[in-house]
Formats: C-alpha cells, structure tokens, sequence
C-alpha cells in the first residue's frame, strides 16, 4: 500500500497560465537533454521504458502455470510462507477487515485471507482488493476465485501500470 501511495504521489499538477485547466504529468519524466536511462531485466540491461513491457511480457506467458512454478520451485514452501504470513496478519480477529494484496495477481494470498478470517473467527465480511501489474496474472487469480466458495462475493481485481509503483 505504501508503494502504491508512493507512486500517486508522484503526481504533480502543473497549472500553467495559459494551458489546459489539469494536467497530470509524472516526476521521473526524463528531460530532453537527460541521456535515456536503462534498467536492469535478469541478466541485462535495457532502456527503462521498455522494461515495463518485457516484464508484462514474461508475466503473460507464465501466468496460467505461475502457481504449478512456485510449486516447483520452492518444493511447496512458498505455502507455508504464505500461510504464516496470512497468520501474522490475523485478519478477522477485530472484526471485518478491508485488506489490499499488491501484486496479487493469481490471488493465493487474498484467497488464504478470505479463509483465514472465515475458519479462525467466523469473519464473512473481511474483504481484500487484488492490485497487479500484471493482467492475465489478475485473470488467473479471478478465474480461481470463481471456483471459491466465495465466488458471490465483491472482490476488487485491479491492475495497475508499474510506473505508478516506483
């Protein structure tokens, strides 16, 4: 949530006298006499604003194998993890609770959240929104919550561009 608060305000509102009434113009714009900046994408470096993409381009292409991945990768660890995670949270224990999962995406955190306040403390009402990056992570995470015993419920998937992250 900080980073998320973070990246809006990086927002500025220039009023200039004699232009458009609002405008909304990122800080980290690069000016014209600014050499281009370069981000690091795994084992090279690219120029910044093509990074975006290609990490929207990586997401994509594992999205619907992304959960069988961490599987694998962490031998199931990462369940455990995100389980004591969740725990760390207790949500429900004062009551309903709105809670917001950034990067999100195939949406195994909010579900333990959901499950989590419903078991430990009959809590129906806590609620989380999914924020990501990424788009067909978020539809994966939509597409398991659907399965859920929770498929009536408001759930918030959102997808938020990175450079509102930074």
């Amino acid at each position: 949530m900080q980073a998320l608060i973070r990246g809006l305000s990086k927002l500025r509102n220039p009023l200039p006298s004699n232009g458009p009434a609002l405008r909304y113009v990122p800080d980290s714009r690069p000016s014209s006499t600014d050499p281009p900046r370069s981000a690091s994408f795994g084992f090279r470096t690219v120029p910044e604003e093509a990074k975006e993409s290609m990490v929207r381009e990586v997401f994509d292409s594992v999205a619907s194998k992304y959960d069988i991945m961490n599987d694998i990768s962490s031998a199931g660890v990462h369940r455990l993890w995100k389980d004591d995670f969740v725990a760390s949270l207790q949500p429900g224990r004062r009551g309903p609770q709105k809670c917001i999962d950034v990067a999100g995406g195939t949406a195994d955190i909010a579900l333990r959240i959901l499950d989590f306040a419903r078991e430990r403390y009959a809590c129906r009402e806590t609620t989380v929104d999914i924020v990501d990056i990424n788009g067909q992570m978020l539809k994966e995470g939509y597409n398991k919550f659907k399965k859920t015993m929770y498929h009536n419920s408001t759930l918030c998937f959102c997808s938020l561009p990175l450079r509102y992250l930074k």
